[in-house]
């Protein structure tokens, strides 16, 4: 075996056979690493497929779950502008703010007049008054204007016992005699009559009753005329005939007085008013959005107006819980439309 190897062309020969052996030997391993096929099987491969496929399937329904908590979260969420969960708009129907407030469409269905009684006889005044006519108001108009404007400032007029008693007055035998002028506390003491200029000067102590009559003959027919006038100025300041601007004055009037406390009945600056006010605006202009989509400037200025309502709740419910409880109820609002982050 010694002399075969050490033949020089043996030699030769087994070296070139090891050196391709070992450069052979790399390219195997390169080809076997890059290759599946070589190393595994086919049910190994589809068992690694089913795996893949189950663990896609349950990815897809961890999507879809979450998507469908996402959807019922947005669901659930009350709206940030109304203030009210989906399904419950009819709460804002039974809330204080939405009871006090006119609008356009309930002044045209209402139409009727509501007779009442005055001074000067049956006046039919409207049922909603516009803005500025208070109770007061309505007491100066159609209550002691137009007796005294009947009157026309004449003197005799302004004791109206004395003329009564004038007319009725009759002696046993039936006929009428001239009786003298009382004073107005009813003692029958005389006083003397002035003129109709109001100056003072005296004029003879007893007055005939045909001039009293006819005094109040004058004076009834002033009354039937200023009747007549007193129904059509009712009709003139029937809150029906006011513009747009009119109707939300007469609607922030309303609210003010509602929202405000009986110690101070008109208190604009109150937490519970301004907050009253700010949902009247914004319900106005999240209407008008809804139909013109494309007014980027007042819907700009809806977000402000939710913000700065948000933010005097928050306030008021630093100072008193129950009042922020109470506020709330009242313009029909959910706690999570005023608290936390508002995406409007």
């Amino acid at each position: 075996m010694a002399r075969v190897l050490s033949s020089p062309r043996l030699t030769t020969t087994v070296s070139a056979g090891m050196f391709r052996a070992c450069w052979a030997q790399p390219s195997r391993i390169i080809v076997s690493s890059s290759s599946h096929s070589s190393l595994h099987t086919s049910a190994v491969l589809r068992g690694q497929s089913s795996r893949q496929h189950v663990a896609r399937a349950i990815r897809k329904s961890n999507i879809v779950k979450q998507e469908e908590r996402q959807r019922e979260a947005q669901e659930n969420k009350p709206h940030v502008i109304l203030g009210m969960r989906r399904g419950k708009e009819g709460e804002w129907e039974k809330c204080l703010l939405a009871k006090i407030l006119i609008t356009e469409e309930e002044l045209g269905i209402s139409n009727e007049l509501v007779p009442t009684e005055q001074t000067i006889g049956t006046v039919y005044l409207p049922k909603q008054f516009n803005f500025g006519v208070g109770e007061a108001e309505k007491q100066l108009l159609f209550k002691s204007l137009p007796i005294l404007t009947s009157m026309g400032g004449k003197d005799y007029v302004k004791d109206k016992k004395r003329t009564e008693d004038a007319i009725s007055a009759t002696n046993s035998t039936g006929t009428r005699d001239a009786i003298p002028a009382t004073d107005s506390t009813g003692t029958g003491n005389a006083i003397p009559a002035t003129n109709s200029t109001g100056t003072g000067d005296a004029i003879p102590e007893y007055v005939s009753i045909e001039s009293l009559e006819e005094e109040q003959n004058v004076w009834r027919k002033n009354i039937v005329k200023e009747h007549g006038k007193a129904n059509a100025f009712a009709r003139v300041i029937d809150l029906r005939n006011a513009n747009a601007a009119g109707i939300a004055y007469e609607n922030r009037r309303r609210i003010i007085e509602a929202f405000s406390t009986p110690q101070n009945p008109f208190d604009p600056g109150r937490s519970e008013v301004q907050a009253a006010l700010l949902t009247y605006r914004i319900r106005n202009l999240w209407n008008h959005l809804t139909t013109f989509k494309r007014d980027l400037g007042n819907l700009r200025g809806l977000r402000m107006l939710v913000h700065q309502r948000a933010k005097i709740l928050r306030y008021l419910k630093k100072v008193d819980q129950n009042r922020y409880e109470i506020v709330l109820q009242q313009l029909a609002l959910e706690p999570e439309s005023v608290e936390g982050e508002l995406v409007v």
